[in-house]
């Protein structure tokens, strides 16, 4: 990863030309598995899981890799793939803790959603009450709404 090349790319496509500030102005829209051809705006090759970013002030979107995507928010975007697929597949399965720090740092879910849903994880489905597979059910949606699996 060229970290100079990306934090230079990605300041011209923000507002702030501070990378401290320019950072915080990209949410994340989405991700997808790689095929080998594709690359990062930092220009590493061959990457392996992609993440949109767009920019709230300005609407820019950028396709940035697994690696690059750390210098944001610091997630593995291989384990939350994994973890939004298996949820996509089956509303009934968990997400992961990674998942689940990134949801609740970017406030998609609340800490006490967080919390819950760190409580009743690894339990079997068949041992939770009807409120609890409904609330896990909620955050699942919640959080796949938030990370969609983009075609392209």
């Amino acid at each position: 990863m060229s970290q100079y090349k990306l934090i230079t790319e990605m300041l011209a496509l923000s507002k702030s030309k501070y990378w401290a500030q320019a950072r915080d102005e990209w949410d994340f829209v989405g991700m997808r598995k790689g095929d080998g051809k594709d690359s990062c705006i930092c220009g590493k090759t061959h990457i392996h899981y992609l993440c949109k970013l767009q920019n709230m002030s300005n609407l820019n979107t950028v396709i940035v890799g697994n690696c690059c995507v750390k210098q944001f928010w610091g997630f593995r975007a291989d384990l939350i793939f994994a973890a939004v697929k298996r949820v996509n597949e089956n509303i009934t399965r968990s997400v992961n803790p990674p998942t689940l720090d990134l949801s609740v740092r970017l406030k998609w879910i609340t800490p006490w959603e967080y919390n819950f849903y760190m409580s009743i994880r690894c339990k079997h489905y068949e041992k939770l009450f009807p409120k609890q597979v409904a609330k896990k059910h909620e955050i699942n949606s919640k959080i796949l709404r938030r990370i969609p699996i983009y075609k392209g």
